[in-house]
């Protein structure tokens, strides 16, 4: 409000007297005075200049056409020190002939003085003295004001001006202070209605933008289908061509033809691959799901023969216990353990066998499928980009086409569960994904837009 520094300062909750305050101006709708109590950034100074204090709290309300009109938003707080409190009220007028005393006594034998200002040595006559009640923010003070020696010397008219305006001039201060309190309140209502609305302009843009890059994203993934489609053709076509030209040149020795033929049929493999992966990329999150009862046993019984039973010598180490049944549906859950077994399997130390381990458990609803592998790994700095679309990883050296950790994502998500990746102890990395005991019967995808076990949304060798 002051334009000074909004750095966060001490937290009233540790004084009870600004919280009952608060409590009441929350309960009252009104501006409310404190207890007398020392300020919590008074209580580190010496005993000798902490002054008896006091706050007035005001409460701050939703106004206008908002969703939270009427409802408390919080309380704007002046703390006030008793001391300088009654030298800028009353010291002027007194001029050394009136002793004053402020007191709240709202609580019957629990009274509090705030402040006591002493010019003189009071004179015995008490019919001078006298007694002004106060209403402070719905607190009850009593001004106390007593004749010096300092009076007996001073004419009857000021005497008498001196003791009639000390309460009106205290009175006059604490309903200016109470003014500015409220008049506070409104700018900072103000400003909080005026960033109100700058925020639901900058909702609804980020809405706007949000909606239109799904469309995008949308319109690519089905670019990307139809040309991977359209692309297998011709790569088809090319294969057979190579392969009526090799048996054309198969009598003739010609060693560079042969080498060329070779290159040709390499990349076009390469192709047929990206292709292939760029379709299940396209067609991971989309669909409904067929979901029906899956033994992983079985499943990854099958997933390890493929991909060993072509392996002549250094054959990996593929281990896994007792795996439950699942609901799932097992094209795309079968797609999910082949990349992850077959990552485990293909990125392993030049000159080591490959070491895996497959296991699973179930946690409360859910069940958490692990692949464990002692290849490579997977730097702390990619683990939390590690299933990006396109992505290798620094440094891997292995061909691959990017896909593989991607549609992973989008197959596991699809079903509800998450994804992430962590270092397995010991080495190599250990990915776990989860999936529902008791999946969603549309197959529709809940965990759209939310990130992986770790936010892993990243790069890998995949």
């Amino acid at each position: 409000m002051d334009g000074l520094s909004s750095a966060l300062g001490s937290d009233l909750a540790a004084a009870a007297e600004p919280v009952e305050a608060m409590d009441v101006a929350r309960r009252t709708g009104q501006v409310t005075a404190s207890q007398v109590y020392v300020l919590l950034r008074d209580r580190p100074l010496p005993p000798s200049r902490r002054q008896p204090s006091f706050v007035l709290a005001a409460p701050v309300y939703g106004a206008g056409d908002v969703p939270d009109a009427g409802l408390l938003r919080g309380w704007l707080l002046m703390g006030v020190r008793g001391v300088d409190f009654v030298d800028g009220t009353l010291k002027q007028i007194a001029r050394g002939v009136i002793n004053a005393k402020l007191t709240d006594v709202s609580v019957p034998g629990q009274e509090r003085q705030l402040a006591a200002l002493r010019d003189g040595e009071p004179i015995g006559d008490t019919g001078l003295y006298r007694e002004t009640p106060i209403d402070v923010g719905g607190r009850q003070w009593k001004l106390e004001l007593q004749p010096t020696a300092g009076f007996l010397t001073t004419g009857d008219t000021y005497t008498y001006q001196v003791i009639m305006s000390s309460g009106a001039v205290a009175s006059l201060l604490l309903a200016g202070l109470v003014l500015v309190l409220v008049t506070s309140r409104d700018r900072a209502l103000a400003r909080v209605e005026q960033a109100t609305s700058a925020l639901q302009a900058d909702i609804a843009h980020r809405q706007q933008v949000e909606t239109h890059l799904r469309e995008r994203e949308a319109e690519l993934e089905r670019f990307a289908a139809v040309a991977a489609h359209d692309l297998k053709s011709p790569l088809t076509v090319i294969m057979g061509y190579c392969e009526l030209v090799e048996d054309r040149v198969a009598e003739r020795v010609d060693s560079q033809v042969t080498g060329w033929l070779k290159r040709v049929r390499t990349g076009t493999r390469r192709m047929q691959h990206l292709i292939d992966d760029l379709l299940a990329y396209a067609a991971a999150g989309d669909g409904t799901l067929d979901l029906e009862e899956v033994d992983l046993d079985t499943l990854v019984s099958d997933i390890v023969m493929e991909r060993t039973t072509h392996l002549e010598d250094e054959r990996p180490n593929i281990e896994f216990g007792r795996l439950p049944a699942v609901v799932a549906d097992p094209a795309r859950i079968r797609q999910v353990l082949d990349n992850l077994i077959g990552n485990a399997v293909k990125y392993v130390r030049h000159g080591t066998v490959a070491q895996v381990d497959v296991s699973a458990e179930r946690d409360q609803d859910v069940w958490r499928i692990a692949v464990a592998d002692r290849g490579i790994g997977i730097s702390a700095d990619q683990r939390e980009n590690v299933f990006a679309a396109f992505s290798r990883a620094r440094g891997s050296g292995y061909p691959g086409t990017g896909l593989g950790l991607a549609i992973c994502r989008r197959i596991v998500n699809h079903h509800g569960g998450e994804i992430r990746v962590e270092e397995n102890p010991g080495g190599g990395s250990r990915f776990i994904f989860t999936l529902p005991v008791t999946p969603e019967p549309s197959g529709q995808d809940p965990a759209a837009g939310r990130d992986g076990l770790a936010a892993a949304t990243g790069r890998h060798p995949g």
